[in-house]
């Protein structure tokens, strides 16, 4: 940002009385003159970004995140909801700094002369130091989605529960995994002794697959 003026001569670079001292000069104060407009255009777009960024990743998130969230192993899962947490959390801060950078504060300013040239100066500097803390929390809330979706796509997979297959018959029950099926007879790994239980496909009056295997009185 640049100094009061007039500048002294020697500040000019060409001399105060140059025709490149004097152009400096002009250049120089419109370029202080429009910092804040420029300040405050930028951080718009800054704003549209970050909601744009934040939307993808919460359609993404809301489209496929609950079916690979339940695929992931623990302690995996528990890191999807804090990197998703810090993110919201993050972009939130990103957008209201953005959004206060570019409309900045409604108040009434009666100031001529000097006293309006350093009003602006302090709302360009108050603008410039908003944009910068939105601009850090647009990064941080974009490391933060990507960690998350990275967990979601590379982090090791649960293992899925063992399934139990529940046989009974005239006299006996059967329950445990499956070894072969065959067209006269099922092979069971039975739950309970840890030995292959071989029954006749012509006994089998019920079958079906279970989580776990009950719990029988006097097994």
């Amino acid at each position: 940002m640049s100094g009061p003026y007039p500048r002294k001569p020697e500040n000019t670079g060409g001399g105060a009385g140059t025709i490149a001292g004097r152009m400096a000069d002009a250049a120089a104060r419109n370029a202080e003159a429009t910092q804040l407009e420029t300040v405050r255009a930028a951080a718009e777009k800054w704003a549209g970004a970050i909601a744009t960024i934040i939307g993808l990743f919460a359609v993404s998130g809301i489209i496929k995140g609950p079916d690979d969230f339940a695929k992931v192993a623990m302690p995996w899962q528990i890191a999807i909801p804090i990197a998703l947490t810090l993110a919201v959390g993050c972009g939130l801060t990103a957008t209201l700094f953005a959004a206060r950078a570019a409309y900045g504060l409604p108040k009434e300013i009666v100031a001529v002369g000097p006293v309006w040239t350093e009003e602006r100066r302090r709302a360009t500097k108050t603008a410039a130091k908003y944009l910068y803390v939105a601009i850090g929390g647009a990064v941080a809330s974009f490391a933060a989605f990507a960690f998350a979706v990275g967990v979601l796509w590379f982090a090791p997979r649960a293992t899925p529960p063992t399934s139990m297959t529940l046989l009974t018959t005239s006299t006996t029950l059967v329950c445990g995994q499956v070894k072969s099926i065959t067209m006269t007879q099922i092979t069971i790994a039975d739950a309970v002794t840890g030995g292959n239980v071989i029954t006749a496909a012509g006994a089998v009056q019920f079958m079906t697959a279970v989580s776990s295997c009950p719990v029988v009185p006097g097994s």
